[in-house]
This record gives C-alpha cells, structure tokens and sequence, in this order.
C-alpha cells in the first residue's frame, strides 16, 4: 500500500513538474522585451497590426491583426514577447485600420518607432517611411510641457515656408535671416485627416489642437466647433489680434478667428469675423467687408483702409483695418507686414497679455506659381517682421514669439545652390502643390526651450502647449 501511494506521489509531483514547466514557458515566451512603435499621421479609427515572416507565415495574429496600444497623441505600439525574439529582424509588420490604408514594412526590431513621413493612399500600400530609434532619436507626437507662466504669444505662420525657403531667403539677402539666428528650433509635422494639408485644416490644427479635413475651418473631425487659440485667450481677458498680407476671411486668419465648414465661403468668414470678439484684424480684403459698414460698428468695429489711420483710434477700440481690395502684397504701394506687426504690437500691449497670429501669406501664393523672385520678397517682408517681433520679447521677456509654417508649398529644392543668381523658378518641383515635407519652428523668448525641446512634434501640439503657458 504504502508503494502504491509513494508511486501516485511520485506520478503527482511528476505531473505539477511538468505543468510548473509549463507555466513557466508560457510566461518566459510571453515576457515582454520591448515595444514596436506606430507614428500615424491619418485618420485611423482603430490602429491594427499583424506580422508575418518572409514566407507570409503568421507570427503574431491574423487580420485585421492584433488592436494596438495608443501610447499617446498619434503613437500606438504593440508589445514584443520572447517568443517574438528570433524573428525580430525578418519579419514584416502591416499596420492597417481594419479596413484599408495598409502599411507593410520590414521590422527593424524592438523599441524602434516606423515613422511615416508622407500620407497613405486609399488604395494601396505606397508609403514613404524610416524606422528611428524611438526613445533617444525622436519623439513625434510628444506634446511639450513647460511651467513658466507666459504672458504674451506672438504666432507667426510663413503660409507655404518650408526648410528651404528660409535658406534662399538668406542667400537671397546676403546674410541670415532674422529667423535663423534664434538657437531654440525643431520639426514640426503638418499632415492634415486628409493626409497632404491645406491652409485650413492645418490653421485649424495650430489654433485649434484638433486635426480635420481639408477646407474645414475650425471644426474637428465631426463638424463641431473646437475652441480656437483666440478664443481661449479672450477667456483669460487677453487682447487678441490677426494680421496676414492676403484678404482677412482667408484661410489661415479664418482658421485662427472663426468656424466654417469650408474655406471658400468669403461672405459667411467676414460675417463671422465682424461677430467675433477679436480686438484686431489688419489685412487685405477690402470689398468682403465694404457692404458691412453697419454690422461693423454694431459689433463696436472701427474699419479703416489706411494703417496710418489706427492713430486716430482709441487703444481700446476694436479694429478691422482692410488695405487692399484683396491680397495686399499684388499692389505697388502696400502696407507691409512689418508695419503691420509694428502697429499691432503697439495696440495689443496691455496688463493682462495678448495673443497675436501674424501670417507671411503669399510665401504660399508665390510657391504655387512657381515665382521665385516674387517668394524671395515675400520670405524677406516676413522675416523683417519677424525681427520686429524679435525686438519686441527682448523690450518684454515674458513674451513667446513661435516662428513657424503651415506647410511647405512647391517642392522647393536646393541642391548645391550657394549664390543668389542660382534661385531660379525651376527649383521649385512638385507643379505648384504642397508637399508633406516636415517644416521648421523657430521659438525665442519665454518658454521657447521647452517648446522645442523634441527633435519633431505635430502642429496640433502648438496648440496645446500655448494653452499651457497661458494657464
């Protein structure tokens, strides 16, 4: 008997070995080594993945695949067991929402992020993208954080103004631009839910915080109105104020002052601006306001089409001031940015701060045309606007100037160009277009470290961070 019962213990220590064993590789192969990052730059409901050897075998689920994990603004990831290890360097990831926009890559291992550089297709996989090493060479979508209370944000956009428009304009003028002496600089991406960004959706998404399709001004995803960054500013009894060089109703003063569900409605933007509660508005335009003279001085708007007439204005009087029929920067004799921003900075100041958006508007317009010259002028008209602006945080340090584009317009290339006489019209290369090529942001004064203390953000984290600084 007393056998029987050492042989059945013996069969049950064998048999809770054997499980013990079991256990314990079922938790080895699933330990977790690391993560497979996921830098999505459209509008994914659900993020999947699954992967596969080179043989089209299964390693980890099957499709859609597997639900990734969001990690933050625009980054998912899925984890990487032991059981995963062997094949860490020969399989392939395909990235999808379950339904479409299908990304498939060779996997350059764990704790690595794949970052799309250019939009996804409809209908097919085509995609431009890198694998970077995720915590040490960048970290796109992280929104900078900063703890000094800023009392005054000038935001000044180059509508179109990529990497290299700045450099031409500084070969062009024979010395850097005011913008390239400021040290604090990083990237910053401006994909729109429609994938290559219009003005819009990508003034929607630096005012705004919200990313939306193109056309869209001020509105998310869904339709609704999101708060823009002149709104918020008036909760806090700041002054605000736009200035740009194209008609006011534009897109990107539109993007920055009201809501529309698209850009081209010039006659409902005006109606909306003369309603809205924003102290200053300097730009081109003149005949979308010409027939709301009385709607203006309803909404206690004093309208002027001279700069020089802001002189006879009380501080304290709201503004519309319209000094072209439309885009001031196509008439001999303008009223240039740099006077316009010198002005501006002068009414705005006040005890509680302000929030001014400056916009370079014809940067842009000048890229589409494949104009050169007529870029180059633009560039430098916005950039003595800048050193205007400049001037202005080192007389009031607790002022941030951002210094930044909404995208880059024209493919602009400039390959071995060193001289002033090389900046032709054929270096501009995608046919007039925007292109997703990623853009500058320049930062100087209050809080300028913090805000670009990554290598590479999203537009939408602009946004965010300034509503941060004025908390």
């Amino acid at each position: 008997m007393n056998l029987k019962k050492r042989k059945i213990n013996k069969f049950i220590i064998l048999i809770i070995g054997l499980i013990l064993i079991f256990i314990f590789n079922v938790i080895n192969n699933k330990q977790i080594l690391g993560k497979i990052y996921f830098n999505k730059p459209v509008s994914w409901e659900q993020v999947y993945a699954y992967l596969c050897d080179n043989n089209g075998n299964e390693i980890l689920g099957e499709w859609p695949g597997i639900k990734l994990t969001n990690e933050e603004d625009y980054i998912y990831y899925v984890d990487v067991t032991t059981s995963m290890k062997d094949h860490i360097t020969n399989y392939k990831i395909i990235f999808n929402d379950g339904e479409k926009y299908k990304v498939e890559t060779n996997c350059a291992g764990y704790n690595k992020i794949y970052n799309l550089m250019t939009g996804i297709g409809e209908e097919n996989s085509e995609t431009i993208g890198e694998w970077l090493d995720y915590s040490k060479d960048i970290k796109v979508g992280k929104i900078p954080t900063t703890q000094n209370k800023i009392k005054n944000v000038i935001c000044m956009i180059g509508d179109g103004m990529g990497q290299n428009h700045i450099i031409a304009g500084g070969i062009y003028k024979g010395e850097p631009l005011h913008m390239q002496n400021i040290s604090n600089k990083s990237l910053v991406k401006t994909a729109s839910l429609s994938t290559v960004t219009d003005s819009a959706a990508s003034a929607t998404a630096l005012a705004t915080g919200y990313k939306t399709t193109n056309g869209t001004i001020g509105k998310d995803r869904n339709g609704y109105n999101v708060e823009n960054l002149i709104e918020y500013a008036n909760t806090k009894n700041m002054k605000t104020g736009i200035i740009c060089t194209q008609i006011l109703n534009h897109a990107t003063p539109a993007g920055f002052s009201v809501h529309n569900t698209y850009r081209y409605n010039y006659e409902e933007i005006a109606q909306s601006q003369i309603e809205s509660s924003v102290d200053l508005m300097l730009g081109g335009g003149r005949k979308y306001f010409r027939n709301y003279q009385t709607e203006m001085l309803e909404n206690n708007y004093r309208w002027i089409n001279e700069l020089s007439e802001i002189k006879n204005i009380n501080k304290n009087e709201k503004v519309i001031g319209t000094f072209a029929e439309e885009s001031i920067s196509k008439e001999t004799n303008r009223t240039s940015l740099a006077d316009m921003t010198e002005v501006a900075l002068n009414k705005l100041e006040n005890e509680n701060g302000f929030f001014l958006m400056i916009e370079g508007s014809d940067i842009d317009t000048y890229s589409h045309n494949g104009d050169m010259d007529k870029m180059l002028i633009e560039m430098l008209d916005f950039d003595e606007a800048v050193g205007i602006s400049m001037a202005y945080v080192d007389r009031h340090p607790d002022t941030l100037l951002i210094i930044t584009a909404d995208h880059e317009t024209g493919g602009l290339k400039l390959d071995d160009i060193s001289s002033k006489e090389q900046l032709t019209d054929l270096l501009f290369t995608s046919n007039g277009q925007h292109t997703q090529t990623n853009v500058v942001i320049y930062a100087y004064g209050l809080g300028a470290e913090d805000i670009t203390q990554y290598d590479i953000i999203d537009n939408t984290s602009i946004c965010k961070f300034v509503r941060q600084g004025l908390d």
